[in-house]
């Protein structure tokens, strides 16, 4: 089941691995913000915003809930892609993701038409005196 934060949560995971070790996370890890299709119900084919972290472009994680918990899970990217019909997407290094977290004061999503498609709109969730270094 979705936790309907995907842009807070794949931040937050990436802002925590760097907590545990930046190195690894700057290497491995990217923020991703998409436009996807719905695959079913009412909505079928209708566009939705979407963010998600990649592993090495070869594993997305994302988060869910499960019995009411979030948990994290990773899959294939291309099996990824295909089954959230991907159509298109902006990818963001660790140090582009803060400096756009910090420059647009949200968890995202910042690109317009991303926002276009996201009900609630971006939700302000952190403003820094000065920009991140």
């Amino acid at each position: 089941m979705p936790t309907h934060s995907c842009f807070d949560d794949s931040l937050s995971y990436i802002s925590d691995a760097v907590l545990e070790n930046k190195a690894e996370a700057v290497e491995h890890l990217r923020l991703v913000h998409g436009i996807c299709l719905a695959a079913e119900g009412p909505q079928k084919d209708r566009p939705f915003a979407h963010a998600w972290v990649e592993q090495d472009r070869s594993v997305v994680i994302q988060a869910a809930l499960l019995d009411g918990e979030k948990i994290w899970f990773g899959c294939l990217r291309k099996e990824f892609y295909a089954k959230m019909r991907v159509q298109v997407s902006t990818v963001y290094t660790v140090e582009e993701a803060v400096h756009k977290n910090w420059e647009h004061g949200t968890y995202g999503p910042w690109d317009t038409a991303y926002r276009a498609l996201c009900a609630n709109g971006s939700r302000v969730v952190f403003r820094a005196e000065e920009p991140p270094t």
